[in-house]
């Protein structure tokens, strides 16, 4: 027989939305009397930070009033597909929910005694989840909030109970509240189920108006969901397992998770019919944006697009942005959206004036005359408030054996304090010869330890190896490394005009007169990821005899030549996305691809015009550092 255990405080939850499902088991109300088979707890729940902003939406960096906490109680299985429904335990709100990040948030809650395994799923929303019975694989991933132009906010959060929450009923029928069971439910933390996006510029020759987020999910999960493995990811972390963590260290094992049900708002063909006078469908403010996760997808990505006057011209133009960053050999890697993670777009240099119309920049090339970064909060160094972990990078790419990585990491202790560094408080943990390694030394310079790393001898096969810097107290970084050969380029056309693709077999001659354009056409291999691209390949002509065409995607690029190293030169650079490469562009002088029509030969097109009158012949090198060097030239006659 079950009997009642008495009051319990828990302390410090943190938040997460959640959506209705159908009825199913029956929700459990507070009993009217203690009848022995139920212990009444009450709850505090400590609202995380979201990294501080000054303006919020429907949802936002703060908690909304009226939250209701709901609690979804399963049996302790092997994984999410034995482990089911046994419980749905309604809270009673103690006081007012929309208090700063930071303050508690009190519930009160009966649940049943039970010296049975259970998992207790903390589900924070406007309204109370009722579910159908079934398996934490069936049900969690199907409680979602929001809706087409609706957004709520939810937070969730997990404690595990091995031996339930009380010892087995004795000869007397009484029950004991189990010691683990207090300390387990003080200080619970409970997260956000939705990211944010921000946009920031202080240029003296542009001014922001405001941005958009392109192909927004309308819901998104309360709890989060690896399909994979059919449990719940890790997302916390530090020495007190609380604190959220970096992006980098949740990349590694999630990537986000979009249900199945949701719709997109501001999808592409709806964004592009956006006009200045169309405000009220279209409104592009400097508020920060709210989204639910969205894993990357190649044909239906998340994007920003800028709204600005450059110059102060007067006139606004736009501009696109993807959410990802360029590693250190130039290639590009779109971000997923992740619940929690605050991605700050930093508008740090404008060259010219944007596309005119909002479909003009959705159909162009990104950061074209546009210079920005997009960070993620933490992606430098990860700390749990009191000690911090700094690594010079997370991930390297081997393209010759007689390449050396040089990685250098530091431990900083008491970060508000004293910030005194002690590498010994940490080291690498899966550094092995393997794969990828082919030899390692470990030094130390100074306040720094020192990885260097030399590779084995590439192939065409790509090989992968990772290794992680730990201190022992949950702080960690992994560190990815990838070897392969390079990639070659090959057909090297140039042609008079601004076609799409080479025409008939005339190549390599072009005008000796100035303003006359002409195409540069070279192919991209075949099996190239699509997680490399967009690509960036660095073009520069000897003599510097060309520009860009304006009716083209280049954007230029000044920095030491590709032909005589140590000297200043002009160059371009073309983006290739990953449908570029799959597609052709569709006719006419626009830069739109033809998803219907593929690019067997992943023919990149470059749009060129000269600027001088001349005759010879002019050398043509193409750089992106996962490519042999490219070189090609031209007559001009």
């Amino acid at each position: 027989m079950m009997e009642i255990l008495r009051y319990l405080w828990i302390v410090g939850l943190s938040l997460a939305l959640c959506a209705c499902s159908s009825d199913g088991m029956p929700v459990q109300e507070l009993p009217s009397d203690e009848s022995g088979e139920y212990v009444s707890v009450d709850l505090s729940v400590n609202i995380p930070d979201l990294m501080s902003a000054p303006t919020r939406g429907i949802i936002g960096d703060k908690p909304g009033s009226g939250l209701k906490l709901t609690l979804l109680e399963f049996s302790k299985g092997t994984d999410g597909a034995n482990s089911f429904l046994t419980n749905i335990y309604k809270a009673e709100t103690s006081s007012a929910t929309n208090v700063d990040n930071g303050g508690l948030l009190n519930f009160k809650v009966t649940l049943m005694k039970t010296s049975e395994p259970r998992v207790l799923h903390l589900l924070v929303a406007e309204d109370f989840v009722n579910c159908d019975y079934g398996s934490e694989a069936n049900l969690l991933p199907r409680l979602t909030v929001g809706g087409s132009g609706y957004q709520s906010e939810a937070y969730w959060g997990k404690v595990i109970f091995d031996n339930g929450y009380a010892t087995a009923a004795d000869m007397d029928g009484n029950a004991t509240l189990l010691p683990e069971v207090e300390k387990k439910l003080t200080g619970v933390p409970v997260i956000r189920n939705f990211s944010r996006v921000t946009v920031r510029e202080s240029l003296d020759n542009f001014e922001l108006y405001g941005f958009v987020i392109v192909n927004v999910p309308t819901s998104g999960t309360i709890v989060p969901w690896n399909q994979s493995d059919l449990s719940t990811p890790n997302l916390l972390g530090g020495a007190d397992g609380k604190s959220m963590l970096s992006y980098p260290e949740i990349g590694d094992s999630y990537s986000g998770y979009t249900p199945a049900t949701a719709a997109f708002d501001n999808q592409e063909s709806e964004v592009k019919s956006w006009t200045d006078g169309n405000v009220t469908t279209s409104p592009f403010t400097q508020a920060d944006k709210y989204i639910y996760e969205h894993p990357f997808e190649s044909g239906r990505h998340t994007y920003v697009i800028i709204k600005g006057v450059y110059n102060r011209s007067g006139t606004p133009t736009y501009y696109k942005i993807d959410l990802g960053y360029n590693d250190e050999n130039y290639s590009f890697h779109y971000y997923n959206l992740i619940r929690n993670i605050s991605y700050n777009v930093s508008i740090n240099g404008v060259s010219a004036a944007g596309a005119a119309t909002v479909a003009e920049a959705i159909d162009g090339v990104s950061y074209n005359n546009i210079s920005a970064d997009v960070k993620t909060g933490s992606m430098l160094n990860v700390s749990d408030g009191q000690n911090m972990l700094i690594v010079s990078n997370t991930n390297n790419v081997f393209v010759k054996s007689s390449d050396t990585f040089r990685l250098t990491y530091q431990y900083i202790m008491d970060v508000t304090g004293a910030n005194s560094v002690d590498n010994s408080k940490v080291r690498a943990v899966g550094l092995a010869e393997g794969d990828v390694i082919k030899s390692f030394s470990e030094t130390e310079e100074g306040e720094f330890k020192v990885i260097t790393i030399t590779p084995n001898e590439p192939t065409a096969v790509t090989k992968i190896q990772s290794f992680k810097i730990v201190d022992g107290n949950g702080l960690e970084r992994t560190i990815s490394l990838v070897l392969r050969v390079p990639w070659d380029f090959s057909d090297y056309i140039f042609q008079e005009g601004k076609n799409n693709e080479p025409q008939g077999s005339d190549s390599q001659n072009i005008s000796s007169s100035a303003g006359d354009a002409f195409t540069f056409y070279f192919n991209l291999p075949d099996g190239i990821p699509e997680s490399v691209f967009p690509l960036q390949f660095k073009i520069e002509a000897n003599p510097q005899c060309i520009e860009n065409n304006p009716i083209g995607t280049l954007a230029v690029s000044t920095g030491e030549s590709l032909f005589t190293p140590g000297t200043p030169a002009i160059s371009y650079i073309k983006t290739v996305s990953w449908q570029e490469y799959l597609y052709k562009y569709g006719a006419g002088d626009g830069n739109d691809v033809d998803v219907n029509v593929s690019n067997p030969n992943h023919t990149v097109r470059c749009r060129f015009r000269t600027i001088s009158t001349g005759t010879g012949i002019v050398n043509v090198a193409v750089y992106n550092p996962y490519f042999n060097m490219g070189n090609t030239s031209f007559t001009r006659r």
